[in-house]
């Protein structure tokens, strides 16, 4: 019986894995010579964004890994995902690619529409609020938090 827990739980496992090695690999980013006050200050660091999500990671993946194990979850099923993975690499392959011929802020709103709305459609969410999402993380991705860490956006 725990043979077939652990194999069950090979998913979150993975994920656990994956975390694990972004954690370490952000804690190699050095210090830049950004200067804020407070709690800007840390946030301002190359490596604070890496960090946060790379542990953020690391807890989805040991809650997803405890739930499989507790049987209150299934892992996701392959079936279709290969075309689906084609074409959010050709999407973000696209957008890396423009990033440095049109700049950052049109490619990214692009992209991040795209991707909201394309995997909002597969889980069958309403377009317009996959929309405002887009516009409310674009408002703060490419305002808020540069405007606050004194950041120019190319």
């Amino acid at each position: 019986m725990e043979k077939k827990k652990f194999i069950r739980c090979a998913e979150g496992l993975v994920i656990m894995a994956l975390g694990s090695g972004a954690l370490f690999l952000s804690l190699s980013i050095p210090d830049n010579p950004v200067s804020a006050a407070g709690a800007a200050s840390w946030l301002s660091q190359a490596r604070a964004l890496p960090l946060i999500l790379s542990a953020a990671i690391l807890l989805l993946g040991a809650l997803h890994t405890l739930a499989l194990w507790r049987g209150r979850t299934a892992s996701a099923k392959g079936v279709g995902a290969r075309g689906w993975t084609v074409l959010l690499i050709l999407l973000t392959t696209a957008y890396l690619l423009l990033i440095p011929l049109l700049g950052f802020w049109g490619p990214t709103a692009v992209y991040l529409s795209l991707t909201l709305l394309l995997c909002g459609r597969k889980e069958g969410k309403a377009p317009l609020p996959l929309l405002a999402l887009a516009g409310l993380y674009l408002f703060l991705a490419l305002w808020v938090i540069p405007g606050i860490l004194r950041l120019r956006l190319m």
